[in-house]
């Protein structure tokens, strides 16, 4: 209770003093963006900076925080595990790099691997949603079914390797773990929803952490109301951005490698979509939609933060 007293009591002296860098403040914050790293932000502008001028300088602070992954795998190719939580797009997610990639290279340059062994129809919902690329795909269970696959496509510029979907808090994720790392080669990408809440999305990170994925796949952008969640999810966790798609099919034009000053702007534009609704809910009704407005966590974009 003090603590938030002396708050509302730091931020009304604030807004006295500095009425203009205080209604910034309250903009990035509207974006999900947390209040220290607002007020860092607008305290880092130059003493000149005003109006849309200022806003603008603090969106290119903030782009210039967003991790995002150097390489790109629709050129060097690789051989990828695509990991996450159900319904986070992973399948739609691989669909859509094999049909990037056959497209530059050749259908005869990728592979398909589906490795959820818990779960035969989703495989075959693979095998199906394959067919009409014309990408070599098929189904495994257990390591030994992985690891003859593998050799079998070893000739390949790009294998995709769709994995179980397990949440943060499925107790199969350990065993996920153990089965993943006794394959070095293939490179662990986490595929995360952009609509989840932003405790969520940190937990899931975390929680993957023990597999070192070395970038994230951000999917369904054409379904969230606000991208602020996700975006500072991945700066806080230091997780770097590989791919953002669009929709469920395996269209490549919905694959995009992302730009941080673009998605940036995207996240503005749909801020201030959201506070032009009349039936947007009130800031009581958002604390208890997500834990984030509640205890806000420091900014520290470059610590990786894995459990």
């Amino acid at each position: 209770l003090l603590a938030r007293e002396l708050g509302a009591l730091n931020r009304s002296e604030f807004a006295r003093q500095a009425p203009e860098r205080a209604a910034l403040i309250e903009r990035l914050e509207a974006m999900a963006v947390d209040r220290s790293v607002a007020r860092r932000l607008v305290e880092n502008l130059p003493e000149d900076a005003r109006g849309e001028d200022a806003f603008n300088a603090v969106l290119g602070q903030l782009a210039d925080r967003i991790p995002v992954v150097e390489q790109d795998v629709l050129h060097r190719g690789g051989a990828l595990a695509l990991m996450g939580p159900t319904g986070v797009g992973k399948t739609s997610s691989a669909l859509k790099l094999a049909a990037a990639f056959s497209a530059c290279h050749g259908r005869a340059s990728v592979a398909l691997i589906g490795a959820d062994r818990d779960r035969l129809t989703m495989e075959r919902e693979l095998l199906d949603r394959a067919a009409p690329l014309g990408i070599y795909t098929l189904a495994v269970s257990g390591r030994e079914g992985l690891r003859s696959a593998l050799a079998d496509v070893g000739d390949r510029r790009l294998v995709i390797v769709d994995t179980a979907g397990l949440g943060h808090r499925d107790p199969r994720l350990s065993d996920q773990a153990r089965f993943l790392t006794e394959f070095p080669e293939l490179t662990p990408y986490l595929v995360l929803a952009a609509p989840a809440q932003r405790s969520t999305l940190e937990a899931t990170i975390r929680r993957y952490g023990a597999l070192r994925p070395e970038g994230c796949i951000l999917t369904k952008l054409d379904e969230t109301a606000s991208l602020g969640e996700s975006l500072t999810a991945l700066t806080h966790c230091g997780l770097p951005l590989a791919f953002c798609t669009d929709g469920q099919g395996a269209d490549p034009e919905a694959l995009h490698t992302p730009r941080a000053r673009a998605l940036v702007s995207r996240m503005a534009a749909l801020a201030e979509e959201w506070q032009g609704d009349p039936e947007r809910p009130t800031p009581s009704d958002r604390s208890q939609e997500s834990p984030a407005f509640i205890a806000p966590q420091p900014f520290t974009p470059q610590e990786v933060r894995y459990a």
